[in-house]
């Protein structure tokens, strides 16, 4: 999505799920944490996001979601 933010350029929306969870089945999926091919997969992601020039990332409270950001913001330098 793109919108005339009043300075002349626009602003585009990425949206991204997070990587590849470890499945425990005794454990909420609220509650998983990335695998280790998610972590692989976040930081290949990252790569293809640079182009973008992403200003920020922001994401849930889930371990999952939160780690994927926390390896994209790292790799873009956001942290």
């Amino acid at each position: 999505m793109e919108r005339d933010t009043g300075s002349g350029r626009s602003r585009t929306l990425v949206l991204v799920k997070h990587a590849m969870p470890i499945v425990e089945p005794r454990v909420p999926p609220s509650r998983w944490r990335l695998s280790e091919e998610g972590r692989r997969q976040s930081a290949v992601l990252a790569g293809k996001l640079k182009d973008y020039g992403l200003e920020r990332v922001l994401t849930s409270e889930e371990p999952k979601a939160a780690e994927t950001a926390e390896i994209l913001a790292g790799r873009l330098d956001l942290g």
